[in-house]
């Protein structure tokens, strides 16, 4: 275990104690909640090759041409994959992105095709979960597009024999797919974590405690728009569960999904109006939540604003990740971000923060679990609210 992660699960451990005396946190939080010029600085330089990656896209008219391998960020400069000549698309690259330092490498694989095999993969393991009564028979524990080494990236549990050669009878041999171990298996987080400045968010229900993610608003069955908050999925465990400040109920969990899209819960506060629950304390006042964002290319740079390990910074993996737990029922997800940033027990829901290059931090997504390798795993904001009909407030 590195000394980054042992020092941060002793702070955890400081702050449980520190609660468990009663002892007020704010200079704990205040001492969280301080942020890294230096990193904040790289965030805003990385969304702004986002930025232009974005112009090409749109001028692709949303679809990438058949050229296309992949892109990614290294040492803040965008690198764009290509399987035709680079000579042949740098010009017009430089022009539409208003940038000529693009490095621009060919590959042999497009991006197109390592889609399909990603997809046609995750339609044979669907499968056998669902012959399987759910269980990971195959076990996989997660599977994307590996832009880099422009391949895809099947991951399996420690027990599975032959690092994946076990899988070729049923995914087929195919220089394409490449395979490696997971030293262990994808956890959803819980237990002792806080909200806002000082307030405890638990399920009165389940006993577990969650960070909040952001405001939100969404329509009851009778049309009847209702304001509250978003929380991770496996923490807001069933329909009407009450969720406590400080053991006092704010609201009532009103949408739930643990599985797909999406690991999160709506909580509805408009039937609690007396509660001293206060909006503002939901996010640190120093960003604001302008709306969800497309997510950022392999390379980009967020933070996350834990209630455990504070402000942390880390880089996108992969943009769409599907990952199983090995718990029963085996729970599947798909379309996550994958971020190279170790999280801690406890920061389950907690906020993926970006910098616009004008400075303006949105939330991409909510924290649903780790690996011990310092991989966590995201529900992208756009996908929650999409699955909820809601938005934000």
């Amino acid at each position: 275990m590195c000394c980054k992660r042992i020092l941060r699960r002793i702070l955890a451990v400081m702050i449980v104690v520190s609660m468990l005396m009663s002892v007020c946190p704010a200079d704990y939080i205040s001492a969280l909640e301080k942020s890294d010029p230096e990193m904040e600085r790289q965030m805003v330089l990385s969304e702004k090759i986002n930025q232009q990656f974005n112009r090409l896209v749109d001028f692709w008219g949303g679809k990438y041409p058949d050229y296309y391998g992949g892109a990614y960020i290294e040492e803040n400069r965008l690198v764009l994959l290509v399987t035709c000549d680079p000579s042949e698309v740098s010009q017009e690259i430089a022009i539409i992105t208003g940038n000529d330092d693009i490095e621009i490498k060919r590959v042999e694989n497009s991006f197109g095709e390592l889609e399909a095999v990603k997809n046609r993969l995750s339609e044979i393991i669907q499968s056998f979960l669902e012959k399987n009564k759910n269980k990971n028979v195959l076990r996989i524990s997660s599977l994307r597009i590996d832009e880099r080494s422009n391949d895809v990236l099947v991951k399996v549990f420690p027990d599975a024999p032959n690092k994946g050669e076990y899988l070729e009878p049923y995914f087929g041999k195919d220089s394409r797919i490449r395979y490696e171990y997971q030293s262990s298996p994808i956890v959803q987080q819980s237990t002792n974590i806080m909200a806002g400045r000082g307030q405890m968010v638990t399920n009165a229900s389940t006993g577990q405690s969650a960070t909040i993610s952001f405001n939100a608003k969404m329509p009851n069955e009778y049309g009847v728009i209702k304001n509250g908050f978003v929380i991770s999925g496996h923490l807001g465990s069933n329909f009407n569960d009450q969720i406590k400040i400080n053991g006092t109920t704010v609201g009532t969990v009103m949408f739930r999904s643990n599985e797909g899209y999406c690991d999160a819960a709506f909580v509805d506060i408009s039937g609690y109006p007396n509660s001293g629950y206060v909006n503002s304390n939901i996010l640190s006042t120093y960003y604001s939540i302008v709306g969800p964002a497309n997510v950022g290319i392999e390379g980009t740079r967020y933070a996350l604003h834990g209630r455990v390990s504070g402000i942390i910074y880390g880089c996108v993996v992969g943009t769409s990740v599907d990952y199983w737990t090995d718990t029963y029922p085996t729970y599947h997800f798909i379309d996550q971000i994958c971020m190279y940033l170790d999280t801690q027990p406890g920061d389950s829901g907690a906020p993926l923060v970006a910098n616009g290059y004008s400075y303006t931090r949105y939330v991409v997504g909510i924290l649903n679990g780790e690996d011990v390798m310092g991989n966590s795993y995201y529900s992208k904001t756009y996908r929650i609210l999409s699955a909820m009909n809601g938005g934000l407030y």
